[in-house]
């Protein structure tokens, strides 16, 4: 491929992306836009038709236009994001069923992630306030999120 190639265009979001991360495995892009989705793509080489394997709603982009993260967990089973509605969210990948709303924040969730090898999860807001939601920890543990 030479520089400046434009090997695949991935559409399916109606706005702006403000995210993208690449699952663990490296076959999976996570994407968050604007437009109050999530959408996971297949990016795996010599895949055939439609790379665009499912969508994720529930959080949300408001008028301040914030970049929100996304995330994959460890073991890409679990996504997370923030929303401007002040809650972090993890969906189950398969399923595709929002699994926690987390509350803690006075304002926009900009970041989330969890730990690669223990049990917690993390998210932050523009202003430099990190929470753990230690809270959550013990719902995280039983589902098994790592």
């Amino acid at each position: 491929m030479r520089r400046g190639d434009v090997k695949y265009v991935l559409t399916a979001h109606r706005d702006t992306v403000t995210s993208l991360s690449v699952s663990h495995n490296g076959n999976f892009l996570l994407s968050n836009s604007m437009d109050c989705s999530l959408i996971t793509w297949d990016i795996r080489p010599f895949v055939s038709g439609q790379r665009s394997i499912a969508r994720y709603q529930g959080h949300i982009h408001n008028f301040e236009k914030n970049l929100l993260k996304c995330a994959w967990s460890p073991r890409d089973n679990y996504i997370t994001a923030g929303s401007a509605d002040r809650f972090a969210y993890v969906w189950d990948v398969k399923s595709r069923a929002c699994l926690y709303k987390l509350p803690g924040h006075f304002g926009s969730v900009n970041a989330t992630a969890l730990h690669p090898t223990r049990p917690i999860y993390v998210s932050a807001r523009a202003l430099l306030d990190f929470i753990t939601c230690a809270h959550f920890l013990v719902k995280l543990i039983v589902m098994n999120i790592l």
